[in-house]
C-alpha cells in the first residue's frame, strides 16, 4: 500500500519564474492574480534556501569632556548578500542590491570588518570596546564640531514584519493576523504602498487624539488586547458589558462615562438589555427568502397555499425540534442548508414517496418551495444534500417521532 508521500503530486510551478507577480499585473487580476501569486512564491520558496543577507551598523558616540549635555552620534548601516539563495531566480532588475547608508571610508571600513566579535542573546554580533581600540585609533581628534540634524525616517514595514509586531504585542491571535491587518488597510488605519506599510490619514488622526490624552501611554497594544479579550467575554456573558465598559473607561480616561449605569438599566419595552439580548440568541432565524421578491401576477406562493397560518406554525415548530440541541448551529446554516433538513424531514415521515421524489416535489412546486424556504433564485435540491443530512432527521425522528408524524400531517394540510 502506498503512503502520502508516494501519491503527492509534483510541485505546481510557473514555466517562467522571470514572470514575477508584480510583472503578472499586466495580464492577470482578482483571483487570478492572487492564485498566480501565490504559486510563484510557494514554488520558489521551495526550490532554493532563502538569501543569507549580512546586515552591519557601526554607531560612534562623540562627547565633549567640557560640555556634557552635547553628544554626537554617526550612525552607517550596510547590507550585504552574501548568499543569495533563491533570488538568483529573479530577473536582474528585481534582485534586491547592496545598500550602504552612510558608506565609510575604504581604510576604516576594512578594519571594522577585521575586528572580532561575540555572538549577543539576539543573534546579533558586537564588538567590545577593547576590540573597537584599532579603528578607534584611526579616527583621530575632531579639529572642530559642527551640527546637522537630519530626520530619520523609519522603514516602512512589510507585512510579515507587521505581524511580528502584532503577535508580540498581543493584538489578536495567529488566525486572526491577516483579516485584521486587512481591515486596518481598508479603513486607512495602515497604507499598502509601494515601499511598504506606512500610516494612513486616519490612523494619523487617531494617533493624534491620543496623544492629547493626560496619559496617552495607557491606550496601546496591550490596552487593545485585553480589551478584545473582554469583549469576547462580553459576548458570552452580555450582562458583564456594564462592568467592563467601566473599567477600560476607567483606565483609558480616568473616570467612568457613566454608560454602564446605563446600559445595566436600559429597558425597551418594559424588557432589560440583557434579557433581550437572551432572548435574541434564543430566537430562530426567519424563513423570509421570498419576502422581498418581486413574481409575475398570480405566480405569489401565498395564493397556492390552502392554510397559510396553519404551514407556517408547522414550519416554526420544525425548525424548533431542529434548534433543541444547538440554536447557535441552526443558526449559522444558510436558508438553503435548513430548507434541506426540513424536505428531509417531511419525507421521513412519509410512508408514501421516498425522499427523491420529495426533493423533486419541493423544488417546483411553488407552495412546497415556500414553505421548505427555498428561494425563487436558488437551484432546485439535489438527492446528495438530503442524503448528507440523513443522521440529523435521524436524531429527531428517534427522540420526537410522534411530533414528526403530527407535524407532516398538519404541514400537508396546509399546503393542500
Amino acid at each position: 500500500m502506498s503512503d502520502s508521500r508516494s501519491r503527492a503530486h509534483p510541485m505546481i510551478e510557473p514555466l517562467d519564474y522571470s514572470l514575477t507577480p508584480e510583472k503578472a499585473r499586466s495580464a492577470l487580476s482578482g483571483n487570478a492574480l492572487a492564485v498566480y501569486s501565490l504559486l510563484w512564491n510557494a514554488a520558489l520558496a521551495t526550490m532554493a534556501e532563502g538569501p543569507a543577507i549580512r546586515e552591519q551598523k557601526l554607531v560612534l558616540t562623540a562627547s565633549n569632556p567640557t560640555e556634557d549635555s552635547i553628544t554626537a552620534f554617526l550612525q552607517s548601516r550596510s547590507q550585504r548578500i552574501e548568499e543569495p539563495g533563491w533570488l538568483e531566480a529573479l530577473p536582474s532588475e528585481d534582485k534586491p542590491a547592496d545598500s550602504i547608508t552612510v558608506p565609510l571610508p575604504e581604510l576604516l571600513q576594512t578594519t571594522l570588518e577585521s575586528l572580532p566579535t561575540r555572538l549577543e542573546a539576539d543573534g546579533s554580533r558586537s564588538s567590545s570596546p577593547n576590540a573597537c581600540a584599532q579603528f578607534v585609533a584611526l579616527l583621530g581628534e575632531p579639529a572642530s564640531w559642527t551640527c546637522e540634524i537630519v530626520e530619520d525616517f523609519p522603514e516602512p514595514l512589510q507585512y510579515d514584519g507587521m505581524i511580528e509586531q502584532m503577535a508580540a504585542n498581543g493584538v489578536g491571535r495567529p488566525s486572526t493576523f491577516g483579516g485584521r491587518l486587512q481591515l486596518a488597510i481598508e479603513n486607512d488605519l495602515v497604507v499598502d504602498g509601494e515601499d511598504g506599510l506606512t500610516v494612513g490619514d486616519r490612523g494619523q488622526t487617531i494617533l493624534k487624539a491620543l496623544s492629547l490624552l493626560p496619559d496617552a501611554a495607557v491606550i496601546n497594544a496591550a490596552f487593545c488586547s485585553e480589551f478584545e479579550a473582554k469583549l469576547e467575554e462580553v459576548e458570552l456573558e452580555p450582562s458583564k458589558a456594564g462592568t467592563v465598559l467601566t473599567e477600560f473607561s476607567e483606565r483609558a480616561l480616568g473616570s467612568s462615562t457613566g454608560l454602564a449605569g446605563w446600559l445595566d438599566d436600559l429597558s425597551i419595552q418594559g424588557e432589560s438589555l440583557n434579557e433581550a439580548i437572551r432572548r435574541a440568541a434564543n430566537s430562530l432565524p426567519r424563513a423570509d427568502s421570498w419576502g422581498e421578491v418581486v413574481l409575475p401576477f398570480g405566480i405569489a406562493p401565498l395564493r397556492f397555499v390552502a392554510r397559510p397560518e396553519q404551514a407556517q406554525t408547522a414550519r416554526s415548530e420544525l425548525d424548533a425540534m431542529f434548534a433543541a440541541s444547538d440554536i447557535p448551529r441552526w443558526k449559522a446554516l444558510s436558508p438553503r442548508g435548513r430548507a434541506v433538513r426540513r424536505v428531509a424531514a417531511i419525507a421521513a415521515a412519509d410512508t408514501g414517496l421516498d425522499v427523491s421524489s420529495w426533493a423533486a416535489r419541493c423544488s417546483r412546486d411553488v407552495a412546497w418551495r415556500w414553505w421548505i424556504d427555498l428561494g425563487p433564485d436558488e437551484v432546485p435540491l439535489r438527492i446528495d444534500e438530503l442524503r448528507a443530512v440523513e443522521s440529523e432527521v435521524r436524531v429527531v425522528t428517534e427522540q420526537q417521532g410522534a411530533k414528526l408524524a403530527a407535524l407532516y400531517v398538519q404541514v400537508t394540510e396546509g399546503i393542500a
